[in-house]
């Protein structure tokens, strides 16, 4: 009788098979009732977070006179020699406990850049570049690193601004975030102004993506 337990009664009568429950649980060893639905949940690992946030951090502008640029977690290109005015902004996707997601997960960014004004419209060509055509995944840390500048690899750039006409270029940049399906979930619309001797950069509201109905 040492499959009897006090805490269900059913258990102690003999005549009873998986508790009188055929439909859920069943008994390989004659001894003890074991619901499957319930071994098959526990061994199933749990659903990767769902991101819940984008938390951008705004990089201090820096100009470069011929050296490469330095990511916030120190990696950069030896080989690099840039010129100009601009910024690195780190980009985070969080789950909603505000802890990283996991590269691992799949969850990608996807950047869309528009020109929104330019004053002369001569400095349209100034403005920022998609940084790809596809979404991209995330490093470790759940981060991606955005530069945002107008940065050439020629000696005359910073000069060259500070002759140019004073100008002023507005984009609008979209971030979305894409589970590892190619969901989006998250977006955030950014806001980049470029002068002479500045490069501004205006974070947007996070707006949550509902999803399509069928």
């Amino acid at each position: 009788m040492e499959s009897g337990r006090t805490i269900r009664p059913q258990s102690w009568n003999r005549y009873a098979y998986v508790l009188n429950n055929p439909l859920r649980l069943i008994d390989p060893t004659g001894l003890m009732d074991e619901d499957e639905q319930e071994k098959k949940k526990k061994e199933q690992p749990p659903p990767p977070p769902t991101p819940a946030n984008v938390v951008i951090e705004v990089g201090k502008l820096k100009t470069y006179n011929g050296e490469p640029r330095v990511f916030p977690d120190d990696s950069s290109d030896p080989d690099e020699k840039l010129y100009g005015i601009g910024r690195i902004n780190t980009i985070k996707v969080v789950d909603n406990d505000g802890k990283p997601i996991d590269p691992s997960s799949g969850v990608t960014i996807e950047e869309k850049v528009e020109l929104q004004s330019a004053e002369p419209k001569d400095a349209a060509k100034i403005g920022s570049k998609n940084a790809n055509d596809k979404p991209l995944p995330l490093e470790e840390g759940g981060v991606r690193y955005d530069t945002v500048g107008i940065l050439t690899p020629d000696p005359g750039t910073n000069k060259l601004l500070k002759e140019l006409p004073s100008f002023t270029v507005v984009d609008k940049q979209t971030l979305t975030v894409k589970t590892a399906d190619g969901t989006p979930v998250l977006r955030v619309v950014n806001t980049i102004t470029y002068t002479n001797t500045d490069v501004k950069y205006d974070v947007g509201k996070v707006e949550v993506i509902k999803p399509k109905k069928p």
